[in-house]
């Protein structure tokens, strides 16, 4: 004997089991995996699906970062935190490093290489060294005197032959995504007050000026970058005051102290 509403029933059934299990794909997680590299002042979101509501959101450190109800966290000082989230009996956590976002980069420079150091709050950033301009030190197989080393915070230091008293150094501060690069020279002129600045030649000029308890300096030097510098000799050595003023004019440098009322420039004549 046939039996059509039993045919019914088993479709249905099937078709009833499908929808709810389409109903239960999203599981309790948050988007992003792994450990979030942040530096002071970065937002990060990373929430549980939205599906989920009335979820508990929590930082175990909210001096090194803090987060909203949305799983929004912002970064705020160096350090270590874990974000969590509950829900329910359920309980799910990350983990966030953050480094300061200003650093500072200094070295003890000596004459065949140089110890870098990096300013307090960078624990986790990795410190790359070359005396190749031209050369991304991240690769340090192709750049000359390359060095690199995971800093690990106050004391860590890297020896690298990369700068010497003689030899600028290059550098590159990596951090996750984040990176900041620039260079250091030891040979450059000492602090002044009063002295004259011009753009000359596609160089940067710095002239005389003086310190206090050190009296006038006579001396002049250039930079194409304001990083590297050079220092150059006056064809004559002029009387400059502490005071002077330096201007381009006709596509020449002028240099004038009005104290001794003289005026130089790179004309060649008797009278400059």
């Amino acid at each position: 004997m046939h039996h059509p509403n039993r045919l019914l029933h088993l479709v249905t059934s099937l078709l009833l089991s499908l929808a709810l299990s389409a109903c239960n794909l999203e599981t309790f997680e948050f988007a992003q995996t792994g450990t979030a590299q942040l530096v002071t002042g970065e937002t990060y979101t990373n929430p549980v699906p939205g599906s989920f509501r009335g979820v508990d959101y929590a930082s175990s450190n909210p001096q090194v970062a803090q987060v909203d109800g949305r799983g929004r966290v912002t970064a705020v000082g160096p350090g270590r935190a874990r974000i969590s989230a509950g829900l329910d009996g359920q309980s799910i956590a990350y983990s966030v490093e953050v480094v300061n976002r200003r650093l500072r980069v200094s070295a003890w420079v000596g004459p065949t290489g140089a110890d870098w150091q990096l300013s307090d709050g960078t624990e986790g950033t990795t410190l790359h060294t070359t005396s190749d301009a031209d050369c991304n030190p991240v690769q340090t197989g192709n750049c000359t005197d390359a060095a690199s080393q995971l800093m690990l915070g106050t004391g860590s230091v890297l020896p690298s032959a990369a700068l010497t008293l003689s030899q600028p150094g290059y550098f590159r501060v990596q951090y996750g995504e984040h990176q900041a690069a620039g260079a250091l020279a030891a040979d450059r002129f000492g602090g002044r007050q009063n002295h004259a600045v011009a753009a000359f030649q596609g160089r940067l000029w710095v002239m005389g000026g003086g310190a206090t308890g050190k009296g006038p300096y006579y001396d002049i030097w250039s930079s194409p970058d304001g990083t590297h510098w050079v220092q150059h000799e006056w064809n004559e050595q002029p009387l400059l005051g502490e005071r002077i003023y330096a201007v381009v004019f006709n596509d020449q440098l002028w240099v004038i102290d009005p104290s001794e009322g003289t005026v130089w420039s790179t004309i060649p004549s008797p009278d400059h």
